[in-house]
């Protein structure tokens, strides 16, 4: 036993590369040109430079380790460098800030009790916008490859930043000029008038289009900080204004000038409300929160002209602090109403493109932010870190009827972009060409069918739902999902398919509706805009067909959205001109009437050789189309002048 262990310790320092390696005999100081039979056999170089290198096996796994540890350094300089100029960046942003310190703020995102303070304070450490596409974060390899040529570190990030030359990069410095920021002196409503407006803000609002996270606001306005946030306090205000519009007390009114207006006299205090624009990087959530309701009332009261420039503005200023970029961390408070505000902003901008024919300002390509958490207000918080942020199984969120309702807002935009395109996409470097259109329809068909299947089954259409809030929300989603089936094929009108599938919607709309009718109209400015577009569409049909339309069944229903229309018009006032335009639309009129049958006679005995009718618009119709367009403010490609689209 010893003789062996002598042999084994005798023989493997002698042993070559190969043989050490495989672990088997080594014969190499006994052949000739030490050159071992293994290697001979193989015909592989016999070395021993590992042999050599390890004098005892403990070197060579020294040796291994240093290795790595050198690797190891060299990747921890390259991450430092990454670190330094992140910081150095970050603090270049935040230098306005005194005392800003980023990872105490990090640090503060996942602490207990975290989410007031962070919805109401936190924003200033807002990711900054990706900087990709400026070359900004090219440097940190840039400082590697020259370390690297150097052989020393010549340049750190730190070094890089302070060598600069202030004229160059402290601009704003060189012009002081700002807006006066003074803080204003707002009015509020009595306690008990604020108390019973802002709960029918988030009964009539925030239950659709959910921008608030309602125990941190209310623990706010009960804590009094509108008396000394003011931002915070024009949010107030702006809810006070919104929920005076269902309000029927007496003291919403103002003996002023507009002062007839629900909620004006809160709305008004935020006319002079302005934020630096030289200086994006100020932008905070309230700020967002307060764009969002300024445009929800806007459109209440009819005041469209600013709505568009006010959506886009508040784009813009959520991309410049990086609300639109997925942050990859753990659920909290802060990021979920960032989430929710710009997806609030997404949607008010998709939603004003298609019912007033304007561009949509942010492309689905340009964010990737994830879609809120599908958990209740009240699960926010919790005395269990695990169990926050997290809906009980057998109760449905009422978040997941906003989640389904942005995944068709981004389909509308993708209609909006491929089919009322100005002019055709274009095409660069002989890429592939556009698909037909045909072949685009039939493509929303199906992905439409795909998301009507993966509705809950709590916010399925059912007119009988017992649960109030899931069926208003049921019919606020099928109702906009009715309408985009309509805005995918309306300017097909001529095909059968397209006729059918537009006159299907629109009755299908109009039954939810008078299901609306028996527990309570939703009043909501999109709703009224898409039930109206809806009711157009299919009164073009209908004037365009063989049947006389007053016979038709069709003309019957358009009395449910008169009805509509006429119940809400003393809270949304465009829905009293969008009645005015329905009722003369449909009111009968005998010299039009025979007009019409005369030409339709004469079209028939005519003849024609085409297989598919033409789809006309006789000069009645199309004048009373204009006066609708003119009325709604909608684009003329709603009403084009021939639909014999290919």
């Amino acid at each position: 036993m010893a003789s062996q262990s002598e042999d084994k310790k005798r023989r493997l320092p002698r042993a070559c590369d190969m043989c050490k390696r495989k672990k088997i005999r080594c014969d190499s100081d006994q052949m000739p040109g030490k050159r071992c039979s293994n290697c001979v056999t193989f015909n592989l170089q016999c070395t021993h430079v590992e042999a050599m290198n390890s004098l005892g096996s403990a070197k060579g796994y020294v040796q291994t380790l240093e290795g790595r540890l050198d690797k190891m350094e060299e990747l921890f300089k390259h991450v430092r460098s990454l670190l330094l100029l992140n910081y150095a960046l970050t603090d270049v942003v935040h230098q306005r800030v005194p005392g800003f310190n980023l990872d105490a703020e990090l640090r503060e995102e996942t602490e207990e009790g975290s989410s007031a303070l962070q919805i109401r304070r936190g924003d200033q450490d807002q990711d900054v916008a990706r900087l990709s596409e400026n070359g900004l974060h090219l440097l940190p390899s840039i400082i590697q490859r020259r370390q690297q040529y150097f052989g020393r570190e010549r340049t750190t990030s730190n070094e890089l930043l302070v060598r600069r030359r202030e004229p160059f990069w402290n601009r704003q410095s060189r012009y002081p000029m700002r807006v006066d920021d003074t803080v204003p002196v707002y009015v509020f409503p009595d306690p008990d008038l604020m108390l019973t407006l802002v709960t029918l803000y988030f009964t009539h609002y925030n239950s659709y289009l959910p921008l608030l996270h309602r125990p941190t606001f209310e623990k706010a306005m009960a804590d009094g900080e509108h008396w000394t946030d003011h931002l915070y306090a024009g949010t107030l205000l702006l809810v006070c204004a919104l929920g005076a519009r269902h309000s029927n007390d007496p003291r919403i009114f103002s003996t002023q000038p507009g002062g007839s207006e629900a909620g004006w006299r809160y709305f008004e205090q935020l006319t002079s409300f302005q934020t630096a624009l030289q200086d994006r990087t100020s932008t905070t959530l309230y700020e967002l929160q307060i764009h969002c309701l300024s445009v929800l009332y806007l459109q209440a009261v009819g005041l469209w002209e600013t709505v568009a420039t006010q959506i886009g503005l508040a784009i813009r200023m959520a991309q410049q602090v990086g609300a639109h970029v997925h942050k990859n961390r753990p659920p909290n408070a802060r990021d979920e109403a960032w989430k929710r505000a710009f997806w609030v902003l997404i949607f008010l901008d998709v939603s004003h493109a298609c019912h007033y024919g304007r561009p949509v300002a942010l492309r689905y390509e340009d964010f990737d932010i994830a879609f809120p958490l599908e958990c209740d207000d009240i699960y926010w918080n919790h005395p269990d870190p695990a169990r926050r942020f997290r809906q009980p199984a057998d109760r449905p969120s009422s978040l997941s009827f906003f989640v389904c309702l942005l995944k068709l807002v981004n389909t509308i935009a993708y209609v909006k972009r491929s089919i009322y395109h100005t002019r055709n996409p274009m095409i660069l470097m002989g890429g592939q060409r556009r698909p037909p259109e045909t072949e685009i329809v039939s493509s929303l068909d199906s992905f439409l069918n795909q998301w009507l299947q993966s509705v809950p089954e709590h916010l399925r259409w059912n007119p009988n739902n017992q649960d109030g809030l899931f069926f208003n929300q049921s019919a606020f989603l099928h109702i906009t999902y009715q309408h985009t089936r309509i805005l995918v094929h309306r300017p097909y009108l001529p095909a059968p398919q397209s006729i059918a599938t537009c006159r299907d919607a629109a009755l299908a709309t109009l039954d939810i509706v008078e299901a609306q009718r028996r527990r309570g109209y939703i009043q909501s400015m999109h709703l009224v805009s898409c039930v109206n577009s809806t009711t157009l569409t299919m009164l073009l049909i209908l004037w365009n067909g063989a049947e006389d339309p007053f016979k038709t069944r069709e003309i019957q229903r358009v009395a449910i959205c008169m009805d509509m229309l006429k119940g809400v018009e003393n809270r949304l006032p465009m829905a009293g001109a969008f009645w005015d335009v329905i009722a003369e639309l449909v009111s009968p009129d005998t010299s039009q009437s025979s007009s019409r049958r005369s030409r339709q006679g004469s079209r028939d005995s005519a003849g024609s050789s085409h297989s598919q009718p033409a789809f006309l618009y006789p000069n009645d119709i199309q004048r009373e189309l204009a006066i609708a367009a003119r009325a709604m403010l909608l684009s003329p490609s709603m009403f084009p002048s021939s639909i014999d689209k290919p």
